[in-house]
């Protein structure tokens, strides 16, 4: 496994910030959080939700290999230099429960976790200044001189 990929939810301030704070980390292994949404997301592995569940976290490493939920998180965490041993312990299979336990207590809870600690995703932040602002890309006037 030479890489990761994090699929994070764009539209949620928590996973953009664990997105940010991912990017931080010293990694042992290369990890490249990239938004669910994206285009390039559905053409490279296809449609990843299940139907008839709730969107899962899901990382897809440079070996094809797809892990979802707890088993995502801690492939996650196996890729950053200071989690690497709580990956290991997690992976247990006394411990695997809790794991996943922990996991699906934050991921229910992200969205009010957003709102708690006032988390806006970019796409969020992008969209209120869009309509307070307007389109950053239109032209600021209408003379002959513009450019």
């Amino acid at each position: 496994m030479e890489r990761i990929g994090v699929l994070y939810d764009e539209t949620c301030g928590f996973c953009c910030e664990c997105a940010r704070w991912l990017s931080r980390q010293e990694q042992l292994v290369p990890v490249v959080c990239i938004p669910r949404q994206a285009r390039e997301v559905g053409e490279a592995f296809g449609e990843l939700d299940r139907p008839g569940t709730r969107p899962e976290l899901v990382v897809v490493d440079s070996d094809g290999g797809v892990y979802r939920d707890a088993d995502a998180w801690v492939v996650t965490l196996w890729a950053l230099k200071d989690f690497r041993g709580w990956a290991k312990r997690f992976a247990r299979p006394g411990l695997k429960p809790f794991a996943r336990s922990l996991f699906e207590f934050v991921s229910s809870n992200r969205q009010v976790v957003s709102r708690i600690l006032a988390l806006e995703s970019d796409l969020r932040v992008q969209e209120r200044l869009q309509l307070s602002y307007g389109d950053p890309w239109a032209p600021r006037c209408t003379s002959q001189g513009c450019g």
